[in-house]
């Protein structure tokens, strides 16, 4: 018999899919060694931050923005509505469909417009984080196979959905993680435990500071 979702399970499966495709492109002007770019968001409690990790020859710099609202004129956007239409009037959310995936990114991209984030940049000089240095080093050693490996298979109704994209000399590659208590994942968490870490300590801004991750 075939599955018919409801109109909210398809509203969360649009939600998703639009979390798993769209990377937001952070390419800036400034010459660094290695990137990362994470995106994570809390499913049920809404929240979002982003982070933005550069290294070079002589300090690692670490850009954190915090979601603190999406205006609701969002809502009355003209084409946000018309595309939102078009997404949820499909049965299914299929990721490989082209014409999907651009509706997804478009729909993506207004509502980013309409978003607002407090925002920081900490730049450490290289010789006062040496363990955080190895780790990202670490992180780019790691294929992407081992760092996604589960090591328990879980099934997570709830968590932090994250977004990763590497980018080096090499080139870049990027992944997609749902995160919960577990064992999986331990080279990712030990880094993004290492980061807000450094965030909390160095960050000036009381908000930045005080956030739960």
């Amino acid at each position: 018999m075939p599955f018919n979702p409801s109109p909210k399970m398809k509203t969360i499966t649009l939600l998703l899919a639009i979390f798993a495709l769209v990377q937001t492109d952070s390419s800036g002007q400034n010459r660094f060694d290695k990137q990362i770019n994470i995106i994570a968001t809390t499913s049920v409690a809404g929240k979002e931050y982003q982070i933005q990790i550069q290294t070079s020859s002589d300090s690692i710099q670490v850009l954190t923005r915090i979601l603190d609202s999406t205006s609701t004129k969002v809502e009355d956007d003209l084409e946000y509505k018309e595309v939102r239409k078009q997404l949820l009037s499909k049965k299914s959310i299929d990721l490989q469909d082209q014409k999907t995936s651009k509706l997804i990114k478009r729909l993506k991209q207004i509502s980013d417009s309409y978003k607002i984030f407090t925002e920081e940049m900490i730049s450490i000089p290289n010789e006062h984080e040496l363990q955080f240095l190895k780790q990202i080093e670490d992180i780019f050693a790691t294929p992407t196979d081992s760092l996604t490996k589960e090591k328990q298979p879980m099934i997570i109704f709830d968590g932090t959905f994250t977004q990763f994209k590497l980018t080096d000399s090499q080139g870049s590659r990027e992944f997609n993680l749902r995160f919960s208590s577990g064992p999986n994942y331990p080279e990712i968490k030990n880094l993004l435990k290492t980061t807000k870490h450094i965030i909390k300590l160095r960050s000036k801004n009381e908000k930045i500071s005080k956030y739960q991750f």
